[in-house]
């Protein structure tokens, strides 16, 4: 639909006229819902667009007898001179993309759960047996055993990030942005890390660049994208090689 900058309906198409309930009438301002008067305002005020991209963004109507989810765009109109001549404003039905997009979260977290259980099984069985809990071991047996371990430590920690990911777009958990040292942040990652270089013969180097400025992060979050990166370092760097973390300013208070 476009509204000029009355507020006066000029152009409404069929789909408008269905779910906003308007028709082009030059005599009557349309008096928009609340999810789109700040936009809309905005839009003739200081010619800026209003663009949506993401579910969370979402307005609602009822269609039919049923809710449905719209993004919704407002695009200010100019005459060639820069004026304002109004704005256009196009909803577009994402219903079904938002439920598949719940689908998918919804499944993401059951997967994760349910697989979650039976590993941690196996994983403290594995830990037992490199124990000697149940008796002594051959030097071969203890190296498949560690590799099970290692490679059992690493599928867990993946269900856990799927887990985080499932709860973060659900909404259920927050990031927890806080001023962090970047030294002590590589510092974790190389400690957790330690281990699974030293199995594969690999040298784990950290280089620290002095008087860097801290950065915003959550800690957790961000130490388990570390984490996965280190991870792939480590798996495709052959026995002997060398892993190194490094930090830099890179300019404007941002560092690398």
């Amino acid at each position: 639909m476009v509204v000029d900058p009355e507020g006066r309906v000029e152009l409404a198409n069929p789909a408008a006229r269905q779910v906003l309930g308007v028709e082009a009438d030059v005599d009557a301002v349309w008096s928009p819902p609340e999810s789109l008067r700040q936009p809309l305002a905005v839009a003739m005020r200081d010619q800026r667009p209003f663009l949506t991209e993401t579910f969370d963004q979402a307005v609602f109507f009822r269609l039919g007898g049923e809710e449905h989810a719209f993004l919704p765009q407002v695009r200010p109109i100019r005459d060639p001179y820069g004026g304002t001549l109004g704005a256009a404003v196009v909803l577009t039905d994402v219903t079904r993309f938002r439920l598949l997009d719940e689908i998918k979260t919804n499944l993401v977290a059951t997967v994760s759960h349910e697989l979650k259980t039976p590993l941690t099984s196996l994983r403290l069985a594995v830990h037992l047996l490199l124990e000697e809990t149940v008796g002594p071991l051959e030097p071969k047996q203890i190296e498949l055993l560690i590799d099970a371990r290692d490679n059992a430590e690493r599928l867990l920690r993946t269900i856990e990030h799927l887990l985080a990911l499932a709860r973060l777009e659900q909404g259920r958990e927050s990031l927890q942005i806080t001023a962090v040292p970047p030294g002590d942040l590589l510092r974790r990652a190389a400690d957790e890390a330690g281990p699974r270089a030293e199995a594969k013969h690999l040298k784990l180097m950290f280089e620290e660049a002095p008087d860097l400025p801290p950065v915003a992060a959550d800690p957790v979050r961000l130490g388990a994208v570390l984490n996965n990166l280190i991870d792939n370092a480590i798996a495709f760097t052959e026995p002997g090689g060398t892993v190194t973390l490094s930090t830099t300013a890179d300019g404007d208070g941002f560092v690398r």
